[in-house]
């Protein structure tokens, strides 16, 4: 009966995808470069991916998992758009479904999105447009935004979840490397890539296993902020630090314990940024809502 069911779903949306394009697949892959701007040096590597399809309230959506395999949103398409549900904008009011893309734009137009952080909240112009071969050979419209870049079907060029994300730092910069579809290597940037860059992370590497079994509690929080580190890093180092949304340091503590408490009662009300790393390599960053 389930299959039946998203059967019909798939019938609609061929029905009302007849003269629009459909970019996004099951097996997409984008990888991206968090790089230093002091000395350019690249901090990190981090990999999204689609995986399959689910329905959400009637609708079909893909699943978006990080490189640990965690289901962190799902997107649809419809007419040329991109909307999506994402895990880490759940925590604010009315926020469900938001407009993450809009490739019908034309210059001088305006994306009106529901997102309450990242670029798209600051409803970015159009500058310019203009046309972009992929590695396969096709051709793309690439869009010049007043705070990003884009291509269709692609996205932005800080990473896909960009445009819908806080920076974090001033002293950081994400740029997407590579994208492939159905292994096939659609864009990668031939000056930042490494030789590796467009292959898919190992989701079973050690230190990767953390961000899903990392505990931060409560949040949105009032007083005191509880991060719980699993027990099997207990011989690793672990930097936690806290950072505000001008990348100011608030708080940063170098420990061999599991477990670290944040008194966040000093702290104004507002956004900051839990960030964790063992040994000296950055695992997780978290968004934590003071109230």
């Amino acid at each position: 009966m389930k299959n039946l069911f998203i059967s019909f779903f798939y019938i609609l949306i061929g029905v009302s995808n007849l003269y629009s394009q459909t970019y996004f697949t099951g097996s997409g892959l984008w990888s991206v470069y968090n790089i230093s701007t002091t000395d350019q040096t690249i901090n990190y590597t981090t990999q999204i991916s689609l995986n399959g399809d689910t329905v959400i309230e009637n609708r079909i959506y893909l699943k978006l998992l990080d490189k640990s395999g965690t289901y962190i949103g799902a997107i649809r398409e419809e007419s040329n758009k991109v909307y999506a549900k994402l895990k880490h904008l759940q925590s604010y009011e009315n926020v469900d479904e938001i407009l993450m893309y809009d490739f019908t734009l034309k210059e001088g137009e305006r994306v009106f999105s529901n997102c309450p952080e990242g670029p798209l909240f600051q409803s970015p112009e159009i500058i310019k447009i203009d046309t972009i071969q992929l590695k396969n050979g096709e051709k793309r419209k690439r869009f010049f935004l007043t705070n990003d870049t884009w291509i269709e079907g692609i996205g932005s060029l800080g990473g896909f979840l960009f445009p819908t994300i806080e920076s974090l730092t001033n002293y950081t910069v994400q740029k997407l490397v590579c994208y492939k579809q159905n292994n096939e290597i659609m864009y990668r940037d031939d000056e930042l890539c490494k030789e590796n860059c467009c292959e898919r992370l190992d989701m079973n590497e050690k230190k990767n296993d953390i961000i899903s079994k990392l505990e931060v509690s409560p949040n949105p929080v009032n007083s005191n902020l509880n991060v719980l580190i699993p027990v099997e890093y207990a011989d690793n180092e672990k930097t936690i630090t806290l950072v505000n949304n001008l990348g100011k340091n608030l708080f940063k503590q170098k420990t061999m314990d599991n477990s670290c408490e944040i008194k966040m009662s000093q702290f104004t009300p507002g956004i900051y940024f839990l960030v964790v790393e063992i040994d000296d390599s950055l695992i997780e960053s978290s968004k934590i809502i003071k109230k």
